[in-house]
């Protein structure tokens, strides 16, 4: 199914779990070594350069169950970020292990983006953009994150990540998927949980019911 369709249709629910910490679950850093980055991510390169409808895609591995909240990419750009992005979380139960069933899908604002300073050709500025995803809910195993950036120019370039696999791009919104993305074996991308609203008022809920039984013991402690 195509990752654009999946989004303005019935999207697949994912349970939140209480208590999740904040912490990296995924990190692809900028490769600074090779210094690459492709556009074809981008809705406005992708149109000019006759790619139909580009996603990239990173595979990533977890070992404990987790609910993803944000997501982060890494780019080269003349210092215009996209603004939104078209995202998805993937199985890979693709042929050969490719991108296959599509999980969840979405849109959301770019909400921070980190000036990384030049890259070390001096061609561009090395960025890095935040937005928020699912919450995605996944247990351990082996899946894709897929993103397309939405922007008015041209020259925004998804970074290589350091990783030497894993990459895959499609062409046509996620019905078929070749590896590699415009030839880089990865790209550089991050994904984050933080606590959901409905678990800091647990948290919150917890430590003011141990802050009134000490108070309580105190006040017998004195009687």
């Amino acid at each position: 199914m195509n990752l654009k369709v999946f989004c303005a249709g019935v999207v697949a629910s994912a349970g939140v779990a209480a208590g999740a910490s904040a912490g990296t679950v995924f990190n692809n850093p900028f490769n600074l070594v090779t210094d690459n980055g492709d556009c074809s991510w981008s809705t406005t390169c992708a149109a000019d350069a006759g790619r139909g409808d580009d996603f990239a895609a990173q595979e990533f591995t977890i070992t404990s169950p987790v609910v993803i909240t944000s997501a982060s990419f890494t780019e080269l750009d003349f210092g215009v970020t996209p603004t939104d992005v078209n995202w998805g979380f993937i199985e890979a139960n693709g042929p050969g292990g490719s991108p296959g069933t599509i999980l969840q899908a979405g849109t959301d604002s770019v909400f921070k983006v980190l000036n990384m300073g030049p890259d070390p050709s001096g061609c561009c500025l090395i960025e890095q953009g935040f937005f928020g995803v699912g919450p995605m809910a996944l247990g351990p195993g082996t899946y894709y994150f897929a993103l397309q950036g939405i922007s008015s120019t041209f020259y925004t370039y998804l970074g290589e990540g350091v990783l030497t696999s894993g990459a895959y791009e499609t062409m046509d919104g996620g019905v078929t998927w070749t590896p590699n993305y415009e030839g880089f074996p990865s790209v550089s991308i991050g994904l984050y949980t933080v606590p959901e609203p409905a678990s800091w008022a647990l948290m919150l809920l917890g430590f003011g019911l141990v802050g009134g039984a000490l108070r309580r013991r105190s006040a017998t402690a004195t009687a």
